[in-house]
């Protein structure tokens, strides 16, 4: 059981990682229930180890089993979706074959034409204004595979798709910040015109970007001008 759940904690963490491969938001992606669920079950295994090496508490296990139990249950019962449903998107036969070609790697040539394509439709279009885009939406749009696209994005560009999706979104962001059109918006409004949904993401991305707050960049670009 300690080898299993320490097994399961370390999927948890390199999956809160993988998330930035599919998405490029993570804040409405709900996790807690299966850290909830880990805890749960940890709760149990201390109850065992400890009736094992104190006899007061083997009288009491049987109900200490039954109330972590209860919580197991609970937390398993009312989990959420941890993605949105994309019921619209189509299944497409790469991604049931992908597997079987998890070997096979583009040309240098063909990453270099779908690198210009995915470029060219996701600035020309402004995909990336699209606050809930994911990879298999934009490879839809893109005519591309979702297999195609994460290896244009990792091997032609280095980057994931969380990080692709976000750069073009601190563009966007740096423009509109100091456009004098738009001195009216208050800067929750400017970051969802920049594609991000709340104002904490935008915060917290332009920051780590930038290294400057919004209204550090508007301040330190206005001085300058």
């Amino acid at each position: 059981m300690i080898y299993y759940w320490m097994s399961c904690f370390a999927l948890l963490r390199r999956h809160r990682t993988n998330i930035q491969l599919l998405s490029s938001f993570t804040e409405n992606i709900d996790l807690k229930w299966l850290s909830y669920l880990l805890a749960s079950v940890l709760v149990l295994i201390c109850i065992r180890l400890l009736s094992l090496f104190i006899t007061k508490i083997t009288a009491f296990s049987p109900i200490l089993y039954f109330a972590g139990i209860i919580v197991l249950a609970y937390t398993s019962l009312t989990q959420q979706s941890i993605y949105l449903t994309e019921s619209s998107l189509p299944v497409e036969k790469d991604e049931i074959e992908a597997k079987k070609e998890h070997n096979e790697r583009l040309t240098p040539a063909q990453v270099s034409e779908l690198q210009r394509i995915i470029l060219q439709k996701t600035q020309d279009e402004k995909l990336y204004l699209n606050p809930q885009l994911t990879l298999s939406a934009l490879a839809l749009k893109t005519g591309i595979t979702t297999h195609e696209l994460s290896y244009v994005l990792n091997t032609g560009l280095g980057k994931n798709f969380y990080q692709f999706i976000n750069e073009l979104r601190i563009q966007e962001a740096k423009a509109l910040l100091l456009s004098d059109d738009l001195k009216h918006i208050d800067l929750l409004g400017m970051g969802l015109k920049a594609g991000f949904n709340s104002k904490t993401t935008f915060y917290t991305t332009f920051k780590k970007a930038t290294h400057l707050t919004p209204k550090q960049y508007i301040k330190t670009h206005t001085q300058t001008t």
